[in-house]
């Protein structure tokens, strides 16, 4: 249904941070967590640039998910994004003006993983 050429997403970019590893919740190789913040601008793009998935779920209060990624994950998730969409298709990304202090996602203030 994604892939319908009529089918829009609205969506926002999660806050993601990087784990520390004293973290009682860690997960082993998940290096970032979503803080439960998303970035306030609200953006739409054609569904086929979407790609659902299904990330490691910490709780730490009941009914409050926290999902957590593997920074080779969120790399080859992108990798697999940018290489399923055509160089035609790539001008109409959504994309951010200005960068937040959470996105780019950074590690020891480098940029560690864009997608």
């Amino acid at each position: 249904m994604l892939m319908e050429p009529t089918v829009t997403i609205q969506f926002q970019i999660c806050q993601l941070v990087e784990m520390r590893e004293e973290d009682p919740d860690s997960i082993s190789g998940t290096e970032w967590r979503w803080n439960r913040v998303m970035e306030s601008k609200n953006l739409k793009t054609c569904g086929a640039f979407i790609q659902v998935i299904d990330p490691v779920i910490l709780t730490e209060k009941i009914g409050e998910p926290i999902y957590s990624f593997r920074s080779a994950d969120l790399r080859a998730l992108g990798a697999s994004l940018l290489g399923s969409i055509s160089l035609e298709d790539r001008a109409r990304l959504p994309s951010l003006r200005k960068w937040t202090s959470h996105f780019p996602y950074r590690s020891g203030g480098k940029l560690s993983v864009l997608l």
